[in-house]
């Protein structure tokens, strides 16, 4: 069963470093070192994405995970090293981007919605699990959205989804449907198994 962050507090509960951020009292320089290494590391991840096979994708993991130990001393470093452990394709690493982003959540931060989504969803199917929300997509050839990853029916509820800035289920069937040149087709999983547009594996 999913917890949820309640999403409409009036006012976010204070922040308090975790065992991620048993450094931060100690060594605030380090903190704030480690808080830059993360911007720039969520810049070139938008600006120059790699394959995550590529040694320059391994190079980026090296050095979110070197932030990560102990020094993950607010929200916003929590969502950054979120954006760039959602690159990844390990489940444990998305499992900490889930966490980290439904953390930053709590402060409304952008991105925060997106990133707690796609990591969660991310995390199952590197799992061989279906996802939840319905964020993610395989790679067929040389299209990135060549099939959608089946999404479970039982795990969440619409209201999850618009608690979490997802579309309902049968909306992301349609627009993926038409974009795929369906428009139209019933917004089913069943029309997209025929359609073969499901994805028949868990890789991303």
């Amino acid at each position: 069963m999913m917890f949820l962050v309640a999403l409409a507090l009036a006012a976010p509960p204070p922040f308090e470093p975790g065992k991620d951020g048993k450094k931060c009292a100690k060594d605030p320089e380090g903190a704030q070192t480690a808080a830059a290494e993360l911007a720039e590391l969520v810049e070139l991840s938008r600006s120059t994405p790699v394959m995550s096979t590529a040694p320059e994708h391994r190079d980026r993991m090296a050095r979110v995970q070197a932030a990560r130990k102990g020094y993950m001393c607010s929200r916003q470093a929590m969502l950054d090293a979120a954006l760039v452990l959602l690159t990844s394709t390990s489940a444990k690493d998305l499992d900490a981007a889930a966490a980290y982003a439904q953390e930053a959540a709590l402060d409304a931060l952008p991105l925060a919605h997106f990133a707690y989504t796609n990591a969660h969803d991310r995390a199952l199917v590197a799992r061989g699990l279906p996802q939840d929300f319905g964020t993610q997509f395989g790679l067929i050839g040389s299209d990135p959205r060549g099939c959608m990853h089946p999404v479970a029916t039982d795990a969440i509820t619409d209201a999850d989804r618009a608690a979490w800035s997802v579309a309902p289920l049968t909306e992301l069937y349609a627009a993926y449907l038409k974009e795929r040149g369906h428009a139209g087709q019933p917004p089913n999983e069943a029309t997209l198994r025929r359609l073969n547009l499901m994805c028949l594996s868990g890789k991303f």
